[in-house]
């Protein structure tokens, strides 16, 4: 993979912002249960973020192949100064969605206000230090979120906003798009050969 590339501060914010994307549009669970199974009452209880098996092994290897060239396992936490690091995500995620009333927190257009806060907290006063890191950590975003196949309306609206951030051009984004679905497509066909 390219995030070998990247500078271990770059390494740091791209598995904050992998993090952010593999939760942002995952259900939200109460005392370890979905909402429509438990009592309006229930809103006290400790609140968390469904996670995918499938994604959760994905950040897992890109976690190990951006710690490889030496960054270890510190890469995960925010050194002194950084406002984030991976571990704090879905803590931060939670503490925006749990005031929210009940039922709310699955409202597309709230989730992706309360995701679009973490990003930029993640990205407060980020910026490139050479112009390929933003393009790199893109195409990575968008092939993590096509891990199921498509890409989510709020991990749209996050890698939009990411863009933007970064002021990176629309063909610069379709043109990495276009690529990260092709190298999707041909992933899901070499699988396919090899598991036939």
């Amino acid at each position: 993979m390219l995030l070998k590339q990247l500078s271990d501060e770059d390494k740091r914010t791209f598995l904050c912002l992998a993090e952010l994307l593999s939760l942002s549009d995952k259900p939200v669970l109460w005392g370890g249960k979905r909402r429509e199974t438990i009592a309006d009452n229930a809103k006290s209880a400790s609140v968390t973020i469904q996670r995918d098996e499938h994604e959760t092994r994905m950040m897992e290897d890109l976690a190990s192949i951006a710690a490889d060239k030496g960054g270890g396992s510190g890469i995960l936490w925010a050194p002194v100064g950084m406002p984030l690091g991976r571990a704090d995500i879905e803590s931060e995620l939670v503490a925006r969605i749990k005031p929210l009333r009940l039922h709310e927190e699955d409202d597309p257009a709230v989730r992706v206000r309360v995701a679009s806060e973490v990003l930029r907290e993640i990205l407060k006063d980020k910026k490139a230090d050479i112009p390929s890191a933003p393009k790199l950590m893109l195409f990575e975003l968008m092939m993590l979120a096509l891990a199921d196949g498509s890409i989510s309306n709020i991990q749209w609206q996050l890698l939009d906003e990411f863009r933007h951030h970064y002021q990176l051009e629309d063909y610069i984004f379709n043109d990495l798009l276009e690529r990260a679905r092709t190298t999707y497509v041909e992933t899901q066909k070499t699988l396919a050969i090899i598991l036939e």
